[in-house]
């Protein structure tokens, strides 16, 4: 009789907050549609596309691949690191360009790298002066002897130079760094950037690049990528099969047949690139991705990413490639062939719509999971000759991960921002699945995943960390059904947390998204103890997992082996990444607040725009930030319900059992798949090897 009564007083007070939840969804949203008239009602500009088709452009681009290099606040070690994509070995020379020995048969496509600098917009009187400085600087130099007898050039600026002194302040920091790297000579306006055009040495030969910075353009890598597009769209033409015929001199124009996207700090190694090119050619994809991994690991924030990579790439994107599907791919190194661009390149550069929340998830604070999206939908083989993306294991990467558990959350509350628009358009997007067999068992996957992604990952770690902490207590004999009271009192502080987090970004709030992260990592540990405690096998069931992995890479050459030792601290970090981040994410899904950049400093200043105070941009972002607050009320409950329900009719252990059987069933099902198209791609290059 008391536990009836108890359930009947949970139900009702279940009953209560559903009623508030509604009755306050219902009246934000009438809020919104009275803020949708007026916007209708006022003087809407129509924004334009970020593809430019009347551009001119007069840079011929003969070359395999173009590296595009996306470049905001990079150190000078982050960016030699980035170019050593394409051998850079780290300094850049005046001398005139010579042959080397061997590099007319060297293996590998010809490589362009196209360079976007971003963080000085309204700036261009200024980047010309420092240039000018930097090219006196250089002459300079070149005149006086070298203290230390070398006078070829070679080795970058030192950081003790006047250049270097100079306070030309934050923003051209990275401008500085590259002008160390990099010959910046005759720079000129075009296109709403400063141009220079070079050559860097290579290992092998001397690989041409071009440097834009961005002065008009918007400030964004999709920005920076859709300028690339405009200018390759605009690029001299390849004379005809006739007109070749009447020139004698200089080989016919081929042009780029795949694009490397690549951030600042990002790396394939560069005797993996032709190996990424080829099987992207060979195998007829639309885009591929490598393995890549943390550069540096010196503290236990980068350990987490590290393991986290190496466990995900090695059985999700292994299993996915099978049937050509992996989603997403890596914005921070992808390459793509040029018909795949051609095909998504109109929807990949249009306008977002200002008051749609959803473009800003979807678009904004993910260009690369919406470019992954457009490719699966748009670009077919019987059209455009490939179709697909697949995951490289063989080729290595690297990249230069966030440092400090802050930039961390930035970071990931940005990409589960792009996860909750980008996933769930995938999911309702029939031109994905419905004339695609191969890909009918992923819809039902991609459904279970919602349970291990920010939609629904909170309800399922609180419910079973709930379910843990009342057996834990029952068995000390403090008394029955306390797991429905410890998830109450948990979403108590999940709901404070999420609206204190509410219209603002991590670097405005460090202290507190630094205590709540302390929390956070405190309830992992504590999971972790009661896991142990009901069961040790929990200790073997990881490791059992990690055999598995560095199965799966084998056949590819093993990398980082050791990593799989370290899987059973990532749990600590469980409810930081499933919990935390989600919530930061959710409670900022209207992307209003500014410096959401992983990079971004609090004592940055952004430029005020001219048109901030126009009705319909107030309009716009007053309807984003209340479709903000029915996303994330709605989000809160569901994920709160799913919990709640369960604990308070007292069949948690069977809800938890399900969860838990789901995701074993999950990775099994990934882990088959990763084997076979292991095994199949070492088969394929050893072919293609004999072949060759």
């Amino acid at each position: 009789m008391e536990v009836m009564d108890v359930q009947s007083n949970r139900a009702m007070a279940g009953g209560v907050l559903a009623l508030a939840v509604a009755t306050f969804v219902l009246v934000a949203w009438a809020r919104v549609l009275l803020l949708r008239t007026k916007l209708a009602r006022a003087k809407t500009p129509v924004a334009p596309s970020l593809l430019v088709k009347d551009l001119v452009d007069d840079v011929v681009r003969e070359e395999e691949l173009v590296v595009v290099l996306s470049c905001y606040r990079e150190t000078q070690e982050e960016l030699k690191h980035s170019l050593g994509t394409v051998g850079f070995q780290g300094g850049y020379s005046d001398l005139p360009r010579t042959l080397r020995e061997g590099s007319a048969s060297e293996a590998g496509p010809t490589v362009r790298v196209m360079i976007f600098l971003d963080g000085l917009q309204g700036k261009e009187e200024q980047v010309l002066q420092f240039l000018k400085a930097s090219n006196e600087e250089d002459e300079s130099s070149t005149q006086a002897p070298s203290s230390s007898g070398s006078s070829d050039g070679s080795s970058p600026r030192s950081e003790a130079s006047p250049l270097a002194k100079a306070d030309w302040g934050e923003d051209f920091a990275t401008l500085q760094a590259m002008s160390g790297l990099l010959c910046l000579k005759n720079p000129e306006r075009v296109h709403g950037c400063v141009r220079v055009q070079g050559e860097l040495s290579s290992s092998s030969r001397e690989v041409p690049f071009e440097l834009y910075i961005k002065t008009s353009w918007a400030r964004s890598k999709r920005a920076s990528q859709a300028l690339c597009m405009s200018l390759l769209q605009s690029a001299p033409k390849a004379p005809s099969d006739a007109e070749s015929a009447d020139v004698e001199s200089g080989p016919r124009v081929s042009g780029p047949q795949a694009l490397l996207l690549l951030d600042g700090d990002c790396r394939v190694e560069h005797c993996h690139l032709p190996e990424l090119f080829y099987c992207l050619r060979d195998q007829k994809l639309a885009a591929c991705g490598p393995f890549m991994l943390a550069q540096k690991r010196t503290s236990f924030c980068l350990l987490v990413q590290l393991v986290r990579d190496w466990a995900s790439q090695r059985i999700l994107w292994l299993g996915q490639s099978v049937f050509r599907f992996q989603a997403p791919l890596n914005g921070s190194c992808a390459m793509y062939s040029m018909e795949a661009v051609q095909a998504v390149q109109e929807h990949f550069c249009r306008a977002v719509r200002e008051d749609s929340m959803l473009d800003n998830m979807r678009i904004e604070m993910g260009e690369d999971s919406f470019m992954t999206n457009l490719v699966h939908e748009h670009v077919q083989e019987r059209v455009h000759g490939v179709h697909g993306i697949r995951f490289m294991p063989q080729v290595h990467a690297s990249s230069f991960m966030p440092e400090t558990w802050l930039e961390y959350l930035a970071q990931q509350c940005r990409w589960k921002r792009s996860h909750l628009g980008n996933r769930s358009a995938l999911l309702l997007n029939p031109k994905v699945w419905c004339c695609k067999p191969s890909r009918w068992p992923f819809w039902l996957v991609h459904v279970a995943s919602f349970l291990w992604t920010p939609h629904l990952a909170p309800a399922t770690l609180t419910l079973w960390f709930s379910h843990l902490t009342g057996e834990f207590l029952e068995d000390a004999g403090l008394g029955r059904g306390l797991g429905a009271g410890v998830h109450a009192a948990l979403w108590l502080v999940i709901c404070l947390y999420a609206v204190l987090s509410a219209g603002s970004s991590v670097p405005s709030k460090p202290k507190m998204h630094s205590a709540f992260m302390g929390f956070f990592m405190g309830l992992g540990a504590l999971q972790m103890f009661l896991l142990a405690h009901r069961n040790l096998c929990f200790v073997a069931m990881p490791l059992a997992m990690s055999v598995v992995l560095l199965l799966l890479q084998l056949p590819h050459g093993l990398r980082a082996p050791w990593a799989g030792l370290l899987v059973l601290a990532v749990p600590l970090a469980a409810f930081v990444e499933l919990v935390q981040q989600p919530v930061v994410a959710v409670a900022n899904a209207d992307g209003v607040s500014a410096k959401w950049a992983t990079r971004e400093k609090t004592e940055g200043k952004m430029p005020e725009a001219k048109v901030a105070v126009e009705d319909w941009r107030k309009h716009a972002m007053a309807i984003r930030s209340w479709s903000r607050w029915i996303f994330l009320t709605a989000w809160l409950f569901v994920n709160f319900a799913l919990g709640a329900v369960p604990l308070s009719l007292g069949y948690s252990g069977l809800a938890g059992s399900m969860v838990a059987s789901m995701l074993v069933t999950n990775l099994l099902l990934h882990a088959l798949l990763a084997l076979a198209y292991s095994l199949w791609l070492a088969f394929f290059r050893a072919r293609r090897a004999c072949g060759a």
